[in-house]
């Protein structure tokens, strides 16, 4: 590939002290059968562990095509955003497909896929897919995020209101868009990235989601914030997790602003899904049923038991999670 050719897809991947993760990811990249020229950008923030003696020997391996952005010092700890402000500005292509270091495709056709769903539907500016959570140790298969069973186009309430978060690895998006993105500055709100872009680009347009699962979620991964979370103390726990719901409501009242208010019922739906979803995450069976007892009859009986075991023995729950997800 020269700086001549035409670049479609840019894939954006970040990684940082991910050495038992990157090559994966980086493979499932190489391993993309398209019709179109893509590149890979790599941003390795100053890894300690060898991740970035991987990613410089593929960017050896591949040059033009694996594109290696390194940095002398840690760039998260003095508030650097890694996708935006080192990826994003170097991207060549028409569209841009995301996935992080301890992520990995598992389909080949991914980006080809996406591709043609962007170029047959000009009125959508994003697109997700199913995807497989991985336990990150063992490779075990947890669960399958597929919330509808066929492609579609995902309905904008449903976006709002069931707090819609695709994987990372799932996400592909039209450059332009990604450049509104950055320019609203709707990057910068404190929040869930993930959420946040679903949220964002639906406004532009309707999300088209793919059925077929395409990638792999890996669950606590070293350096995760899964995996830290589970290792706190349950007070520790709630509190994060009360934050995130602050967060991602904070995301909602936002984005209300800039679409001045044409989104405001299902954006206060919205707040409703965050607030249940704060109380499912901490397993307050009690006030589920009591604020909330559609949402909580709606959940499935395999569900429930496992709230029920989470909020009656919590420390026995804690104690088989951790044997389950090997900490």
């Amino acid at each position: 590939m020269t700086e001549q050719e035409p670049i479609a897809v840019s894939i954006c991947c970040t990684t940082y002290n991910q050495v038992g993760y990157i090559e994966d990811a980086i493979k499932g990249f190489l391993s993309q059968e398209t019709s179109f020229p893509f590149e890979i950008l790599i941003n390795d923030d100053c890894s300690t562990d060898g991740t970035t003696d991987i990613v410089l020997k593929y960017a050896e391996e591949y040059p033009g095509k694996v594109i290696a952005v390194t940095h002398d010092e840690n760039q998260y700890s003095k508030g650097h955003y890694m996708t935006t402000d080192f990826l994003y500005p170097r991207a060549r292509g028409k569209y841009i497909a995301l996935c992080e270091g301890d992520d990995y495709w598992i389909d080949p056709l991914k980006l080809q896929r996406q591709y043609d769903a962007l170029e047959n539907h000009p009125e959508s500016s994003f697109c997700v897919h199913a995807s497989k959570t991985v336990v990150a140790d063992t490779g075990k298969v947890l669960t399958v995020n597929q919330p509808y069973a066929e492609d579609c186009e995902i309905p904008l309430s449903d976006i709002f209101e069931r707090n819609h978060s695709f994987a990372t690895a799932s996400q592909f998006m039209r450059k332009s868009a990604y450049d509104s993105y950055v320019s609203t500055g709707m990057y910068k709100v404190p929040g869930d990235g993930d959420f946040k872009m679903c949220a964002y680009y639906a406004t532009l347009g309707p999300v088209i989601y793919l059925a077929e699962p395409m990638s792999a979620y890996r669950v606590f991964a070293q350096n995760s914030i899964n995996r830290g979370i589970l290792q706190l103390p349950a007070d520790e726990q709630r509190a994060m997790q009360d934050r995130l719901r602050t967060e991602r409501i904070g995301v909602l009242k936002h984005l209300d602003e800039l679409t001045h208010g044409i989104y405001h019922a299902q954006i206060e739906e919205g707040v409703v899904a965050a607030n249940y979803g704060f109380l499912k995450s901490i397993a307050d069976v009690p006030a589920m049923k009591k604020q909330f007892p559609e949402r909580y009859k709606a959940e499935t009986a395999l569900r429930k038991l496992i709230l029920f075991g989470k909020h009656s023995m919590p420390h026995t729950y804690a104690w088989i999670a951790k044997r389950v997800y090997h900490l």
